[in-house]
């Protein structure tokens, strides 16, 4: 590239507001969005700034309780905490990805609002018990914002499902083991 260039045609659209076509996967467009995308866009991006703390929190919420469960010599309850902090910090990874795509910065040190009690657990079944009503919140918060997107954003909604899909595997494994 020669020096002179001082912005490639990929740089200068990097400057620009993300229109809505970044909602459905496409280039940004230099032309804008309309009021309504715009909007819908902004709620987006603080539904998945909500999202990605409480993504964050569950990983730090899991890799704690797997190194309780390791101190309790359950090593197969800790390898599952572990399973499931690693699985949730690939969410994080996508709902980061997915707020820059539509133009944000992720922060990544933003603490989750307070939903509930403190995780106070010391035995392995409060362990289970609060990390099945915490993926139960979960569930449920995303289950309303794809109720919401009604064609808005289907790139965020698949996001959102697939992450759902995954806490609903994570519901029945842990539920299954509270029943064992």
């Amino acid at each position: 590239m020669p020096a002179s260039r001082s912005a490639t045609p990929r740089t200068r659209l990097l400057r620009v507001a993300v229109p809505s076509a970044a909602m459905h996967g496409q280039p940004p467009r230099e032309d804008g969005d309309a009021p309504a995308a715009a909007a819908w866009r902004k709620d987006a991006i603080t539904f998945l700034a909500g999202a990605l703390a409480v993504e964050l929190a569950c990983v730090r919420r899991y890799e704690r309780h797997h190194q309780a469960a390791l101190a309790l010599a359950s090593p197969v309850i800790a390898a599952e905490f572990h399973s499931f902090g690693l699985e949730v910090s690939g969410h994080a990874d996508r709902i980061a990805r997915r707020i820059a795509q539509l133009g944000a910065a992720p922060d990544w040190s933003r603490d989750p609002p307070r939903r509930g009690r403190v995780d106070g657990a010391r035995d392995l079944h409060a362990m289970i018990r609060f990390n099945l009503d915490a993926v139960r919140v979960a569930i449920k918060s995303y289950e309303g914002f794809i109720a919401r997107t009604d064609g808005e954003d289907p790139t965020t909604r698949r996001l959102i499902e697939d992450i759902r899909n995954d806490k609903l595997g994570h519901a029945d494994e842990l539920g299954g083991w509270l029943s064992a």
